[in-house]
Formats: C-alpha cells, structure tokens, sequence
C-alpha cells in the first residue's frame, strides 16, 4: 500500500510516495503533477504538513481524496524527541518533522527497531541543518532532548538584504562560493555569506560536543550541496559523522507515518 506525504513550504506544495513494505519514498515532481494525477492513485492516507496554514491545506486536500488524512502539528514531546520550546506553536513543524526523521535515523543506526526509542537510552546528539531561504539549525541531545536552534538567513536571502541595502555594491550572480578570501567585490561577497554559514554550524558543533562525545549531523535543504563537502573536510573528525539528506521532512513525515500505525 502507499501512503501520500505533502509538504507545503512558503512557496510550494511538494509531495512524495511511502510504500509501506518497504518503506522506500519515491519523490513526486510538482511541476508535472496534476488533481487528475493524483486521484488515480489509492492511498492508504496521507501525511501532511503545512508551515503556513494546516487546515486550509486539509480542506484542499479533502476536496481530492477520500482517504484519511492528517496533519501533523508540532508536539511538546513525542516518538522519544523533545522540543526545546515553551511555546510549541512557534516551532515550524517543518523544522520538527526534519528532526524527527535526524532523530529516528540515529536510532536506527544505533541498531534499534523503527520506533523502538527507550527511556533513558543515549544515541549519538544530532545537529540539524536545513539549507533554505533561512538556515535553521537544530541542536539534539543523545537522550532526544532538543536543546534548541538558530535561524539565519540563506545564501540568497542574505546577498539579497546585503545588495538592497549597499547601492555601490554590484555583482554578478554565477560566482562560486568558496571558503577562501575574495580578490575582487564578487568573491568577497559571495565567499564571506559562504564562510558566515559554514562558521555558524562550526560553532554548534563546538557547542554541542560540550554536551557529547559523538554528533551525527544532517544536512539538507536546497542549498546543502554546497556546504557538504566543506564540512566533511573541515570536520573530518572520528566523533563527528555527516550526513546529506534530500528532503528530511519527508523522512520525518515517514517515520511519523509508520510509528502511527503502530
């Protein structure tokens, strides 16, 4: 059987397929898909997350399919992970969701079931890192505390704000970023937002490996590609393990999908 994930962002709806077997998420592309697409499929139910407005997205969502349907909200604590806020409405479920599949995926590696989180048990603490219009950054402890997290602007939100508000400043847009010092304005921009994203998640690290010997770091989002390479070289240590995960909201909204059913 398969089991529909949608993931509504601030700019687009993405969607992707659970097989519930084998647990394999085929990812679906947007820009091809259809309502007539999507209502020859069966599923199961779906699995739905919205950072903007969770029942406006159901209501569109049940005017397609007559399966059930559920729309994940961002809890004080569930499936053994934490949250660090006081007011759990203010944490995106995004950003909940991406922790959850880091969280469980850690769990796994450990050698434990899907779902089999024990009390009392520690993993490895994991960072989180979401490449995106902002960077968000989540820390986790080995027991599934989250610690807490940082939010700073992204690659192109962060040369945009620098170019609106320096008029003198022009540059062109196909400069590769580098973690070097720039020669000319170009490379100095665009190098010097690079390096301020690449000393941020340094510095959690360095925060978080006060609380733990081993961190597991995720990395994903649409920009994550240019930072993986950097930080395996730069942290290229035995108690530091890093991962690039396309989309690790819908492994959350997987692993949540299958822990419900249990």
């Amino acid at each position: 059987m398969t089991i529909l994930l949608v993931d509504e962002g601030n700019t687009r709806i993405k969607y992707a397929e659970l097989d519930t077997n084998s647990g394999f998420i085929k990812l679906l592309d947007s820009h091809l898909l259809s309502k007539a697409n999507l209502n020859t499929q069966n599923y199961l139910a779906i699995y739905a997350s919205s950072v903007k407005s969770g029942a406006e997205l159901q209501k569109m969502l049940a005017t397609q399919f007559s399966c059930p349907i559920y729309i994940i909200e961002t809890p004080d604590s569930k499936y053994g992970l934490t949250i660090a806020y006081a007011d759990k409405t203010r944490l995106g479920v995004d950003r909940w969701l991406a922790m959850l599949g880091a969280f469980c995926n850690t769990v796994d590696l450990a050698g434990k079931a899907t779902g089999e989180v024990a009390q009392n048990t520690k993993y490895c603490a994991q960072l989180v890192a979401d490449f995106g219009t902002a960077v968000t950054i989540d820390a986790i402890e080995q027991d599934g505390t989250h610690i807490g997290g940082w939010i700073i602007p992204g690659l192109n939100t962060a040369k945009s704000g620098l170019l609106g508000k320096t008029a003198s400043i022009k540059i062109k847009t196909d400069v590769c970023h580098k973690a070097e010092f720039g020669d000319m304005t170009e490379s100095c921009v665009n190098n010097g937002i690079y390096v301020s994203i690449l000393s941020t998640i340094f510095y959690a690290c360095k925060l978080l490996l006060k609380k733990a010997e081993t961190i597991d770091i995720y990395l994903t989002g649409g920009d994550c590609e240019l930072f993986y390479a950097e930080l395996v070289t730069q942290l290229n240590e035995q108690n530091i393990n890093i991962y690039q995960v396309d989309d690790l909201v819908f492994k959350g909204l997987a692993q949540y999908a299958e822990l419900n059913a249990q």
